[in-house]
């Protein structure tokens, strides 16, 4: 299967809305240890491969969390939404496969999104706001 996180990723930081607030810090997975905020991790949370009854037809599916985190709530809230504009504008051209870093993508479906706050793990009153947002990509893959 495409490495979608690496192509998402790349695709992103090409949003200058959004790097203005994140800079480069999108990280595949997690966070590393002691990030600098607002950030993203993105996680590969299902992915399935497109197939008829000769084998595969060229497709597959992945559906990819990225989980927006800020020092405030305001902060994670603006990170999402610059994810959603990006990942729903993507391959305006609709029937048109398009680019999302070296992989070719038929489709984005921005879907679920969830709110939550993390506590702090040290003794300190600063935990984290995280803004949670999926997307479900269409894309080609590999045949043989």
């Amino acid at each position: 299967m495409a490495d979608m996180i690496a192509a998402m990723r790349t695709y992103l930081l090409t949003k200058s809305a959004l790097t203005d607030l994140v800079s480069t810090r999108i990280y595949p997975d997690a966070l590393p240890q002691n990030p600098t905020y607002p950030n993203i991790a993105l996680r590969k949370i299902s992915g399935s491969h497109g197939q008829h009854l000769l084998g595969s037809d060229g497709g597959g599916n992945v559906r990819i969390q990225a989980d927006c985190y800020g020092a405030t709530s305001l902060a994670a809230e603006e990170v999402k939404e610059q994810v959603r504009i990006a990942m729903q504008n993507h391959g305006s051209n609709k029937g048109a496969h398009t680019a999302m870093g070296s992989v070719n993508v038929s489709g984005v479906i921005v879907d679920d999104s969830i709110d939550t706050y993390r506590p702090p793990t040290d003794k300190s009153d600063q935990g984290n706001y995280v803004r949670s947002i999926d997307s479900l990509i269409a894309h080609a893959e590999a045949t043989s």
